[in-house]
């Protein structure tokens, strides 16, 4: 499952600036290929929430309804 790989990617880089990085490319990379919805059925809760946040942040979701 590629949402998990991406997950565990991300959850297993040490470095915090490294890890933020990371996730900017893969919201990159979903945003470009429409498939956001398809990665947030990721396991890792904690990779779902950080990947919603900065989506929101920069305005591929709206989460203030």
């Amino acid at each position: 499952h590629h949402a998990t790989t991406l997950a565990d990617e991300y959850n297993h880089s040490n470095d915090n600036e490294q890890q933020q990085q990371r996730l900017a490319h893969v919201l990159e990379i979903v945003q470009d290929l429409k498939a956001l919805s398809i990665l947030l059925a990721a396991e890792s809760i904690t990779f779902i929430l950080d990947l919603v946040c900065l989506a929101s942040r920069c305005g591929y979701l709206k989460l203030d309804k």
